[in-house]
C-alpha cells in the first residue's frame, strides 16, 4: 500500500494561525493608507458643500445692488470645528452693514455635525502642525476657505500671484491634513477646482494625476 502524506492538526493550526496574523497586517496597513483618503474626502465634500451653499445663498448681484451694499464671501474655517458644518440656507440671514461700510454680514444657521476625519488625522492649522512634512511652495498652506456668489475664491483669499521659482501657475491655497507621518494637500483653485496631492517619506509630494510638488 501507497503511503499518504499530508499535514498533521499541529501544522494546519500553524498555516491559520500564520495566515490571520498576515492578513491582519495586511488590513492595518490598508487601513492607515486609506485613513488619509478618506480624510481628504471628508475635507473635500465640505469644501463642495460650502461653495454650492455660497452660489447658492447669493445667485446674482441684483438683490445686494438694490440694498446698497455687497454680500461677503461665504467662509468656512478649520480652526472651528462648528463652521465646518454644512449650512441650512433657508434659515441664515444677511444683515446691512453699518453706516459707511459696503458689506453686508451673514448670520449662518448650521446643521449636522462638524467635519470628522478617521482617527489620527487632523487639519494643519500652520506649518508646525505638520511635523517635518514640507509645505509645498506653490501652495501655501491656509486654514479657512471663502467662496463668493460665483462660486469663486475671491482675490483677497489668495496668495500672492507670483509663482514660486520653478512654477508657471500662480499659487493656490491649500487645505494640509496629516497623521504626522503622512499627508494629503487639498489645493483650492480660484475657480471652484479642488485638486488632491499625496505625500510620503518615499515619494514627497504626488498629485492626483501623478505630478510632482515641491
Amino acid at each position: 500500500m501507497k503511503q499518504q502524506n499530508g499535514f498533521s492538526l499541529i501544522e494546519l493550526l500553524i498555516v491559520i494561525a500564520i495566515a490571520s496574523l498576515l492578513a491582519g497586517a495586511s488590513v492595518v496597513a490598508f487601513q492607515k493608507n486609506n485613513g488619509g483618503h478618506r480624510a481628504a474626502l471628508a475635507v473635500v465634500a465640505a469644501l463642495r458643500e460650502r461653495r454650492a451653499t455660497a452660489a447658492r445663498l447669493n445667485p446674482t448681484e441684483k438683490a445686494t445692488r438694490l440694498q446698497a451694499f455687497a454680500a461677503p464671501p461665504v467662509t468656512m474655517d478649520f480652526t472651528d470645528p462648528d463652521s465646518t458644518r454644512p449650512i441650512n440656507a433657508e434659515a441664515t440671514t444677511l444683515e446691512p452693514p453699518a453706516a459707511g461700510a459696503t458689506a453686508g454680514t451673514w448670520n449662518f444657521s448650521y446643521e449636522g455635525e462638524p467635519i470628522q476625519l478617521p482617527r489620527g488625522w487632523r487639519v494643519a492649522t500652520d506649518a508646525s502642525d505638520l511635523n517635518g512634512i514640507p509645505v509645498m511652495a506653490n501652495a501655501p498652506l491656509t486654514a479657512s476657505i471663502a467662496y463668493d456668489h460665483e462660486g469663486k475664491i475671491p482675490a483677497a483669499w489668495l496668495p500672492n500671484p507670483t509663482p514660486a521659482p520653478g512654477f508657471i501657475e500662480s499659487p493656490v491655497p491649500a487645505i494640509y491634513i496629516t497623521d504626522g507621518k503622512e499627508a494629503r494637500a487639498i489645493a483650492c483653485h480660484p475657480t471652484g477646482l479642488i485638486e488632491l496631492w499625496t505625500y510620503s517619506p518615499q515619494e514627497g509630494w504626488k498629485g492626483d494625476h501623478g505630478r510632482a510638488g515641491a
